[in-house]
């Protein structure tokens, strides 16, 4: 016998887990609150739901929350511990545990299973929070306010009859619909950020909890709003920190994880899938899932990368490791550790690319889209795609007038850009490991959404030009592998933009030279696509491009 044997918090909560008893809202939260304040009942918690998972798993095999064993770190034949159950309250709590963070390891069938029990057991604490969580949360009074409306373009309308505007708030329980235009609204206590797009919709339920019925929602959570929870007729998703797009039609829901980590459990109990950065998910109205993995960017792949190569064009060249019989994925990122003293050289010392495959020269056409294939289609193959390439473009260029300036961006892996040799500009996912004299003073703009990139728009620093040319550098490729997208636009102090339903301003895109007909179309017909799917926008302008000097040799 135990000291909590006869505690009727931890018999309660033990009744709470095997989902065998009702409770009223105050006994829940009362469980709740003791659940969070107690690391001992916790723990006598964890012992007791693991010698019952132990003898479940016996019976019917590999139980659904096992999977939750990446989210604590867990590695397959390890001797460390299991996470202590303080730290899994941290996370709940939306604090940051004092254990020093490890990076995941995706688990297919841990062999020590006893290890991979006592970190299931441990999962209890997160799984009977969020739990009381929601029941806590599930009848909110009709007059509680739980989201607050940023901005919102179009008419919206609840089922309470109002309409809404900038600065109002949705209340528990009340559905808004929408037949065009976009609403961006602001979750209460838990900061959860939301950008819709109509034909819309969605019901709050709480300040943690929302239906999406119909229509396309972007949510980026910040640390406080892990748990949050989005609901659809297919699916019930769970956010453990992140971004993602969840989109519902006729035909069923969609779901794409822009960065980070989600929970995705039907509404029969069954197994629960965790789905990571750049997997994309469809469920449709039978039952049916079609799960697609890999940094998709969700726009189409440029058909004209290139174009006819000029004497007014920007070059550059491609670079890559020569192929190889290893077919195993790299540990660690090699191109990009490969052409850093390029760039601590100020783009000055080549040596570090000798023994690499190079293809020149190469056009720059600017930098919107997808690019899985132009490798391929540049003529750089045979390479080794599993260690990625660059492309490295060079050149002396004028600005259009004088002035201050600063790029837009982001990209999937790699996009850099300097100017006099001095980097201004990376929107690079993996970032490069530059000494702190070369790092990049850079902002992240969540509420601008662009492609994959979960933390929306990367603004660089600004930087001054003359009526002299400028020296730029810029580089844009792929880490591994051949899941490339980017976009890179410029802004000039002092210019006004159009700006897009959302608010973001129509940047230009970055250009060297005027482009044919053929790559306009296939631009603008780009720009609607994110901007029909909330991924982004630019603008085409001849009037912003800059002006390539003529030189002999760019290099």
């Amino acid at each position: 016998m135990t000291p909590f044997s006869n505690d009727p918090d931890f018999l309660d909560l033990i009744a709470v887990w095997q989902k065998n008893r009702e409770f009223s809202d105050e006994r829940k939260a009362e469980l709740l609150e003791r659940l969070e304040s107690d690391p001992k009942l916790r723990r006598e918690l964890a012992g007791e739901v693991q010698m019952v998972a132990l003898t479940s798993t016996v019976q019917r095999g590999e139980s659904s929350w096992l999977r939750l064993e990446e989210k604590l770190s867990i590695e397959e034949e390890s001797d460390t511990p299991p996470p202590h159950e303080d730290a899994i309250m941290s996370r709940i709590r939306g604090v940051d545990s004092t254990t020093p963070s490890k990076t995941p390891t995706r688990i297919r069938q841990p062999r020590n299973w006893w290890l991979g029990m006592a970190a299931a057991a441990a999962v209890l604490v997160l799984g009977l929070a969020l739990i009381l969580q929601d029941w806590t949360d599930s009848q909110p009074s009709e007059e509680t306010s739980v989201a607050k409306v940023i901005r919102i373009d179009g008419s919206g309308r609840t089922s309470q009859g109002r309409t809404l505007f900038v600065g109002d708030l949705l209340r528990a329980g009340e559905k808004l619909s929408m037949t065009r235009g976009l609403v961006e609204m602001a979750f209460l206590d838990t900061g959860v950020h939301v950008i819709a797009s109509a034909p819309l919709a969605l019901t709050a339920k709480s300040t943690k909890r929302m239906v999406v019925h119909n229509g396309q929602v972007k949510l980026h959570v910040p640390p406080q709003g892990i748990g949050f929870v989005v609901e659809t007729l297919e699916r019930r998703i769970t956010d453990l920190g992140t971004s993602f797009v969840v989109t519902v039609g006729e035909k069923g829901s969609e779901v794409l994880v822009l960065d980070g980590q989600i929970v995705v459990g039907d509404w029969n109990g069954g197994a629960e899938t965790l789905m990571f950065e750049g997997d994309l998910a469809n469920f449709d109205r039978d039952g049916a899932v079609d799960l697609h993995s890999g940094g998709i960017s969700g726009v189409p792949e440029r058909q004209t990368p290139q174009g006819r190569l000029g004497p007014a064009s920007l070059r550059g060249r491609l670079i890559a490791f020569e192929p190889s019989p290893s077919t195993k994925s790299p540990d660690t990122d090699q191109i990009g550790a490969r052409v850093l003293p390029l760039i601590r050289s100020g783009f000055q010392d080549e040596s570090c690319l000798e023994g690499l495959k190079q293809l020149d020269p190469i056009r720059f056409a600017g930098i919107a889209g997808t690019y899985n294939n132009f490798p391929r289609t540049a003529g750089l193959e045979p390479y080794n795609v599993q260690l990625g390439w660059l492309a490295w473009y060079r050149g002396k260029c004028a600005s259009p007038e004088p002035g201050r300036y600063r790029f837009w961006g982001a990209a999937d892996n790699y996009l850099l850009v300097a100017v006099n040799g001095e980097p201004v500009f990376e929107g690079s996912r993996s970032l490069f490991a530059l000494p702190e004299g070369l790092k990049v003073e850079s902002r992240n703009y969540p509420s601008l959404p662009l492609l994959n990139h979960g933390l929306g728009f990367v603004s660089g620093e600004w930087f001054e030009v003359g009526a002299d040319p400028v020296q730029l550098d810029l580089l844009f490729g792929e880490e591994a592998g051949n899941q490339t997208s980017g976009l890179l636009l410029i802004e000039r102090e002092g210019e006004t933009y159009e700006e897009t339903s959302w608010g973001q301003p129509r940047w230009p895109l970055f250009l060297t030279e005027p482009l044919s007909e053929p790559e306009i179309n296939e631009l603008k017909s780009l720009r609607n696509h994110m901007e029909d799917n909330l991924k982004g926008s630019f603008s085409i302008s001849s009037e912003a491009a800059w002006d390539v000097q003529p030189q002999k040799d760019a290099y």
